[in-house]
């Protein structure tokens, strides 16, 4: 009886033993099959990771472009270089040479048979004038150097002239206003108020353009 009992143990021991290396090559058998499953993810995710890369020409985020905004083109004053002229004065180059503290006196136009006077300056070429500046005198239409509203006029062969319309309000003796961008080489303003034997004293008259 006392064998059978040791028999037993040892059998049950030997189980055991067996269960235990059953165990420990599986253990292992996992072990080998996560590593090597492991590495073929690792090289699945790098490809998959390079390719992206190439993709957005980087591993990270694409970074913005940097914009530089372009700045705004600088008005010219054409008339500055162009030559300025009038009917019955002989002080018309004071009117276009930048100098607010030089003037041009015009008197009435008796020759065109109106009493309106005018300064003109050709510019020497073609230009897309898009604002005026006008000082005078002051914008007052009783003064007998102001004047109150300016016509402004251009012509390509200062014989056929043609005339933004309405004529231009002054809102200060010194004013700028735009108009339609217009190329033309010859550039007239025409004093809208004389009625009488007056004169019509301008300091600086400019045409604003970019080309």
């Amino acid at each position: 009886m006392f064998r059978n009992v040791a028999h037993k143990r040892n059998r049950h021991g030997q189980t055991l033993v067996e269960y235990g290396l059953i165990v420990a090559s599986v253990a292992v058998a996992a072990i080998l099959v996560l590593s090597a499953l492991g590495s073929a993810l690792g090289g699945t995710f790098s490809s998959i990771n390079s390719a992206l890369g190439a993709a957005g020409g980087g591993g990270g985020p694409t970074a913005s472009p940097t914009v530089t905004p372009t700045p705004a083109p600088v008005p010219t004053d054409y008339a500055l270089a162009g030559t300025a002229s009038c009917a019955t004065c002989a002080d018309a180059p004071n009117v276009n040479d930048g100098n607010d503290s030089t003037s041009g006196n015009q008197a009435t136009d008796f020759t065109l048979g109106t009493y309106r006077t005018w300064f003109e300056v050709d510019l020497g070429a073609a230009h897309t004038i898009s604002s005026v500046r006008v000082h005078t005198a002051n914008n007052n239409p009783d003064d007998p150097y102001g004047t109150s509203t300016v016509i402004v006029s251009y012509s390509p062969d200062d014989t056929n002239w043609t005339s933004f319309s309405p004529a231009h309000a002054m809102a200060a003796a010194d004013d700028t206003w735009d108009i339609t961008p217009t190329s033309a080489r010859y550039w007239r303003i025409t004093d809208n108020n004389k009625s009488t034997l007056e004169y019509w004293k301008v300091f600086t008259w400019s045409l604003f353009g970019t080309s």
